[in-house]
């Protein structure tokens, strides 16, 4: 019960304070809303006031805007009763323009029907007479088509028959050249075969002159030989030299290789390899050559050349230029040689 006492003494105790607290903010919520009233009727009181004053300038200015409306209204009126002047006016030239124009018009329509019809008048005679015209022009294409029909079937046979004969001609014209043709064959291989003989005996001649040459050339080798042989015996003969300490051996010369079979085609082939020279013969040669060739600026053969060195067998100087090229002392165009 104590329990209960002390509580319900805690409650009105709390009830007294939230009555105490409750009627503080009473007295301060009207305290304040005492002087929100007071600021609430001064500014009533202001914007009344301010209010009276926006009315006056209202006043005024609604007076000074009807002042100027009635003006407005004045010359608007003004301006409009002129207009409707002008467009009296104007509606009035406009009839005048118009009832000309509609007279011009109907003039013109009048006008062009007139012409109008003479034109289709006009037209229809010119129709007329092209019709007669094309059906004239007809009638003598049909007259001239039946003729040149005629004409032509009468080309196409006589063209049948011409060439029927035309044919028959070149049939048999075909026929004399054929056996012409076989005559011919047979004279071309009757002469074939006399060419063929009389080639193959060019041939066998070219093959015995070019064993002469060959001959004649190891002839010429060998007597060179025997000749530079002889040279070097006088010349170490003459240096006091005995004989057992002269040259054991000379080198032999090499000869051209004989030809082992003619071939059946008229072509011989030149020699290939030619007798070697000594190096003081060859260096003679050399210069010898050097000296023709720049006396001669247009250049020469080597046939030519041989001439003007007085050589009788030109293949011995094969080696020489063949060097002298080599070495671009000397260049060769085609068979003429020319001093570089």
């Amino acid at each position: 019960m104590e329990d209960y006492r002390g509580v319900a003494e805690d409650i009105v105790s709390m009830y007294h304070e939230r009555r105490a607290f409750v009627a503080d903010l009473l007295l301060e919520a009207k305290e304040e809303d005492a002087e929100r009233t007071v600021e609430v009727a001064q500014m009533l009181k202001d914007f009344h006031k301010e209010n009276a004053g926006i009315a006056v300038e209202s006043r005024q200015v609604v007076t000074d805007l009807a002042k100027e409306n009635r003006g407005l209204i004045f010359e608007a009126q003004k301006e409009d009763k002129e207009r409707k002047a002008e467009v009296a006016r104007l509606l009035q030239d406009f009839h005048k323009e118009n009832a000309e124009i509609v007279a011009e018009s109907r003039q013109l329509v009048a006008d062009l029907a007139k012409e109008n019809a003479e034109l289709v008048a006009e037209a229809q005679k010119e129709d007329a007479e092209r019709r007669a015209e094309i059906n004239s022009l007809l009638k003598d294409f049909h007259k001239e088509n039946a003729e040149i029909v005629a004409e032509s079937r009468q080309l196409v046979a006589d063209l049948a028959k011409e060439n029927a004969e035309l044919v028959a001609e070149a049939q048999k014209e075909d026929e004399e050249r054929s056996v012409e043709v076989a005559g011919i064959i047979a004279d071309f291989a009757r002469e074939n075969e006399d060419l063929k003989a009389e080639t193959q005996g060019l041939v066998k001649d070219i093959a015995t002159e070019n064993t002469d040459l060959i001959e004649g050339f190891k002839k010429e080798s060998q007597e060179r030989a025997d000749a530079w042989k002889g040279f070097l015996g006088i010349v170490q003969s003459g240096k006091g030299i005995k004989p057992a300490e002269k040259i054991a051996e000379v080198p032999e010369v090499p000869v051209v290789p004989e030809v082992a079979e003619v071939p059946e085609v008229a072509e011989v082939a030149e020699v290939a390899e030619v007798a070697e020279v000594s190096e003081e013969e060859g260096k003679e040669f050399k210069d010898q050559i050097l000296i023709v060739l720049k006396n001669n600026p247009d250049g020469l053969k080597m046939t030519e050349i041989a001439e003007v060195l007085g050589i009788v067998n030109w293949r011995s100087l094969i080696p020489v230029t063949r060097q002298l090229v080599e070495e671009d002392s000397i260049r060769k165009v085609d068979s003429t040689y020319y001093l570089v």
